[in-house]
């Protein structure tokens, strides 16, 4: 319904912070039925599993992120970038897999600042 506008706040880094900051003060029956109506049904989406593999054993990075409650810690990544189409269907340019690894490089650049290269992707 309002999707556009969520939209448009995920474009602009300014608004977007400003947005989530606001966002966090909302009682979280608020939020959810808010949530309803700025998303889409169903979202598409893409996590990266960041290995340290230097030490022994071997650690995972986790962010918390600043959309769930206090304390809740989880693997970076975020929902693709679908526009007008549908997110399962590659574009003529790119093919699905590019469409998957453009988007989780963007989502880790602009959580945690850092370009990644993606050694496997697996689906669900």
């Amino acid at each position: 319904m309002l999707s556009w506008l969520a939209h448009f706040i995920e474009r602009h880094p300014v608004l977007h912070r400003t947005s989530l900051a606001v966002w966090r003060h909302f009682p979280p029956r608020l939020a959810g039925f808010l949530r309803k109506l700025l998303t889409t049904r169903w979202a598409v989406g893409a996590v990266a599993v960041i290995l340290d593999e230097e030490v022994n054993p071997p650690e995972v990075l986790l962010v918390q992120h600043s959309y769930r409650t206090k304390g809740a810690w989880g693997l970076p990544g975020g929902s693709l970038e679908s526009g007008l189409r549908n997110p399962l269907e590659p574009s003529k340019e790119e093919s699905r897999d590019d469409i998957i690894e453009s988007s989780l490089r963007r989502e880790v650049f602009e959580e945690l600042g850092i370009e990644i290269e993606i050694v496997r992707l697996t689906g669900c």
